[in-house]
């Protein structure tokens, strides 16, 4: 059974009330686990672990536990290198194997707004909010 919008509202009312509180889901008969992590110094987000863990290898999409995190695409080079590479000529760009507009796919455990989260938790059709807590 996929969450209500009960089950969301009650989602975000924990983690508005407090910085220490963990939501507990069950998806695939795994426990998820919800919790704030800081961005930058005033800035907050939702991290999810999966079984209490988060593994920087998951970031990759090669493991079955990054289904759980948010998909992500972006740059293969930083803003700096792409400018370096424009300025080069095709042929050199080409005998190297390089293209500037490169993209990647990753995967990244954070959400930074609850409405992209709570609709990445909807499309999970046996997800179910099991418990709310806090930091022991």
């Amino acid at each position: 059974m996929a969450l209500t919008n009960e089950d969301c509202e009650r989602i975000e009312r924990a983690l508005d009330s407090s910085d220490f509180v963990m939501v507990y889901l069950k998806i695939d008969d795994r426990e998820i686990t919800l919790r704030w992590a800081l961005k930058t110094r005033f800035e907050r987000m939702v991290a999810i672990l999966v079984e209490g863990k988060m593994e920087s290898e998951w970031a990759e999409g090669n493991s079955p536990e990054s289904k759980y995190w948010r998909s992500t695409t972006g740059f293969a080079y930083s803003a700096k290198d792409r400018k370096t590479m424009k300025r080069m000529s095709k042929a050199s760009l080409k005998r190297r194997g390089l293209n500037p507009n490169e993209r990647v796919n990753y995967y990244s455990p954070y959400f930074t707004s609850y409405k992209t989260l709570l609709a990445h938790l909807k499309s999970f059709e046996d997800a179910t909010l099991t418990e709310v807590g806090f930091i022991s």
